[in-house]
């Protein structure tokens, strides 16, 4: 029997939070080099983001969240998003994963979020470690990369192998573990290019005990759906994963092309052009060309991104609703809009960036930022386009789907 929706901490709808998203972006703006130079949120912005409920935006109203749909959340990661890559990609990420949670049994959902609903953490689903079978669930022995937002985080999920039975075989199972941040360690071995604000450290845990009911069996979960189906009315919380976290990135690529729209536009209005003395940037046909040029790529990204989005809700309505799963060409398809829309926005930025000229790329300039950060983006595992194009198109053309880790 589904939970009740509890309006626990006083829901607000996607329109409020939205505002309240727009209303911290000028705040966030100022603090991105800030954000760079920590290589994490700054703890302003955490406060300010957890004050406005964000971090809430998908998670079930019976645990304290908002539980908005998949386009109201796009919209609020896109506009914290072009403020600062960084904080979009920690807030977009780890919000998102509250909608994971409630993958979880029951009775994993009510220990994660607990009596205060403060549910953060970073998931990582590259196995890059062992969860070893041992009475009542598994010690879990790894360190995994790319834990994002894990300064601001209270939990920690990663997916694990379970070894195989004997040498040479396949692994037994891949399980997502959730354990709490007081059993992980924290290598600070995040010195990159893009997203330097994004604090994605490397998280090692040794040895830790986890419960079954807080390990996910993604083999178990590609055979019987997963495990909170029955926990929330909302179909929503049944939907395809990979898809959703898709959707995610293409949020944060789309929101970093708007804010290099902004910062294009400020430094075309206030710049004068050395080859065309008297004249500002503005008055210069090709710039007015290149600004029209990644205005239209942006809008075709976030329309893509967003007509993708509420196909996933609709399809949500129509075939989840009814217990049906949305098929492998329907769930591959909105991957491809997803990495599509990513695509753009990138062509966009890298438009605006050639086009601000050569002080553009000066440490500190906001253009520079958002090329290195969308440039950090597209190298997402989920995002490479040639092996999401094959996938699709084998689909299509009614062959095997490539090789795919099971339950999303």
């Amino acid at each position: 029997m589904a939970l009740p929706d509890d309006d626990v901490t006083g829901a607000v709808d996607g329109a409020t939070l939205l505002a309240r998203a727009q209303a911290l972006a000028p705040r966030l703006a100022a603090r991105a080099g800030e954000c760079e130079a920590l290589r994490r949120l700054p703890d302003e912005s955490v406060a300010e983001l957890l004050d406005a409920g964000l971090f809430r935006i998908v998670q079930p109203r019976h645990y304290g969240g908002h539980e908005c749909s998949l386009p109201e959340m796009l919209r609020c990661m896109i506009a914290v998003s072009a403020a600062c890559g960084s904080t979009g990609w920690v807030l977009c990420l780890t919000a998102a994963h509250t909608w994971w949670a409630a993958q979880y049994p029951h009775e994993a959902q009510d220990e994660l979020f607990a009596d205060d609903g403060d549910l953060r953490f970073p998931l990582i689903f590259a196995p890059q470690g062992q969860a070893e079978p041992v009475d009542g669930g598994y010690r879990l022995r790894g360190a995994w990369n790319y834990a994002s937002g894990c300064d601001h985080s209270n939990w920690l999920g990663v997916n694990a192998v379970v070894p195989a039975d004997a040498d040479g075989q396949p692994p037994a199972d891949l399980v997502v573990c959730l354990v709490p941040m007081d059993d992980v360690a924290i290598d600070d071995n995040w010195h990159v290019m893009g997203l330097r604000g994004t604090g994605s450290k490397q998280a090692i845990v040794d040895g830790v005990f986890v419960p079954a009911r807080r390990a996910l069996s993604l083999n178990a979960m590609e055979r019987d759906g997963p495990p909170g189906a029955s926990v929330h009315a909302n179909p929503f919380y049944r939907s395809p994963a990979l898809a959703f976290l898709s959707a995610e990135l293409g949020a944060v690529a789309v929101g970093i092309a708007r804010g290099a729209l902004d910062a294009f536009a400020e430094r075309a209005r206030g710049k004068r052009s050395a080859f065309a003395p008297g004249q500002t940037l503005a008055e210069v046909p090709a710039v007015q060309r290149r600004l029209a040029e990644a205005t239209a790529l942006a809008d075709a990204a976030e329309a893509g991104l967003m007509g993708m989005a509420e196909d996933f809700m609709r399809l949500c309505a129509e075939q989840v609703a009814d217990g049906r799963r949305i098929g492998p060409e329907q769930r591959a398809r909105m991957q491809l809009q997803a990495q599509q829309a990513v695509a753009s926005a990138a062509k966009a930025v890298d438009v605006l960036f050639v086009g601000g000229g050569t002080s553009a790329m000066n440490s500190g300039e906001v253009l520079e930022r958002c090329f290195r950060d969308i440039s950090a983006l597209r190298t997402h595992y989920i995002l490479d386009p040639e092996r999401l194009r094959e996938n699709w198109g084998r689909l299509a053309f009614g062959l095997e789907a490539l090789q795919r880790t099971p339950g999303l």
